[in-house]
């Protein structure tokens, strides 16, 4: 019975209900509301086949341009469990093809997280004129943690496996839906796709945008930590080197294991084969997990415009080691990399209840040094200029990407363009 209120109040501390928090006077222009009224749905994506596994069902949720043509106000409540989470969206509205069919973009929620957890980014998003899908990754969700938290890890090694094939699956099911005779048909631009990801989300965008799986190269890692080059000139914390490999060595041991739930007889030599889907065009990564899992070769194999959003004083997924070495090793002709100087990893998700700060949760949900509104809204206008170039071609918003246009306080800022 301990531990069943014991879970309760954990969830309670997340789930609270806010108002929804209002726009700051100073946000850059694409961090302001956009010119879409914005729709929401709960589906559930069934099981299917992806690279000759079975994924799913997943418990995911769309949103998307809208009609409103009565001006009601843009309010809706996201439950999870027994609790709400508030929203700026119109629920079940009628989606506004005649301006579509839109770019997709996939979010992916980090480690014992769910898929409303960065309500700021995915509405904000679907405002400017994107479908937005986000689907909970079985075994890995925050319910996961509470239900059983002893089986956390074998939750959390089963996703090295699975999420890209998540991803995949959300693609291929909206192919389906988005066909002619779909419930959401002509809606969807499906040779424009960008794949979003926090912390393991990150991890996940980068595998389903095509990075592959080196263990040979996390074995060498491990036995040798080797940080990123740029370390010399970034600010991050200093870590000790023990900890570092504890943080992702661990998946050494589930090679094996991760290989056959890929549905291979045996872990593949070298680079494993990719999953990914040759439609995806770009990637956001915002704190991004398990650098050294790739490797520089698997790294490598990421040739899409990538977005790298990290905090310099992340210690969950230690910039040095994953963010900044993920800059530095994908051949992305076109990527970005903005540091929030002194921002921890939690940056990225949404602020806190009132019951978080009352039961000291507050560092879970907030920042010790950044203002979470602020930096929401530098971080709204950079992946939405971000995807608004590379999936549009929008020309203003490729301009907003420029350095001379990015000087924001705080912000260090960094953009290697064929431009």
């Amino acid at each position: 019975m301990r531990t069943r209120w014991l879970s309760l109040a954990i969830l309670a501390i997340f789930l609270t209900p806010l108002a929804v928090q209002a726009q700051r006077p100073d946000a850059p222009p694409y961090a302001r509301r956009g010119p879409y009224p914005v729709g929401t749905q709960e589906i559930t994506i069934p099981t299917g086949e992806t690279a000759g596994v079975e994924i799913g069902p997943l418990e995911a949720t769309i949103w998307y341009p809208a009609l409103n043509p009565e001006g009601a106000e843009e309010s809706t409540r996201y439950r999870v469990g027994l609790f709400f989470l508030p929203g700026r969206a119109l629920r079940d509205a009628p989606p506004d093809t005649e301006h579509g069919p839109y770019p997709l973009v996939i979010f992916s929620h980090g480690s014992g997280g769910i898929r409303y957890q960065s309500l700021y980014l995915t509405e904000h998003l679907a405002s400017y004129g994107f479908v937005v899908l986000a689907a909970d990754h079985p075994g890995n969700t925050l319910l996961d943690a509470l239900r059983a938290p002893a089986d956390t890890l074998n939750g959390m090694i089963r996703n090295f496996a699975t999420r890209p094939l998540d991803i995949l699956r959300q693609i291929a099911y909206l192919d389906e839906v988005n066909a002619a005779a779909g419930p959401l048909a002509g809606l969807v631009d499906m040779e424009r796709i960008a794949i979003a990801g926090h912390s393991f989300g990150g991890y996940t965008a980068l595998a389903a945008g095509g990075a592959r799986l080196d263990f040979a190269a996390l074995d060498a890692w491990c036995r040798d930590p080797q940080l990123s080059p740029l370390a010399a000139d970034l600010p991050a914390p200093e870590r000790d080197r023990l900890q570092l490999r504890r943080e992702v060595c661990f998946v050494r041991e589930a090679e094996a294991q991760i290989a056959a739930l890929r549905g291979f007889d045996a872990p593949p030599d070298g680079l494993w084969p990719p999953t990914t889907d040759p439609r995806i065009d770009a990637v956001v990564l915002m704190a991004p997990y398990n650098g050294p899992i790739f490797g520089p070769a698997g790294l490598a194999a990421l040739e899409v415009p990538a977005l790298v959003l990290v905090g310099s004083a992340d210690t969950t997924t230690y910039p040095q080691r994953d963010a900044y070495a993920i800059y530095h090793d994908i051949a992305s002709s076109e990527r970005i990399l903005a540091v929030f100087e002194n921002a921890s990893h939690y940056l990225f998700v949404d602020a806190c209840s009132e019951a978080a700060i009352r039961l000291g949760q507050y560092s879970r949900c907030s920042d010790a040094v950044w203002d979470m509104a602020r930096a929401h809204d530098l971080i709204n206008h950079l992946s939405t200029a971000f995807l608004l170039a590379y999936l549009n071609d929008d020309p203003d918003a490729a301009a907003a990407l420029r350095p001379a246009a990015v000087d924001f306080t705080g912000v260090i800022y960094r953009r290697e363009s064929e431009e």
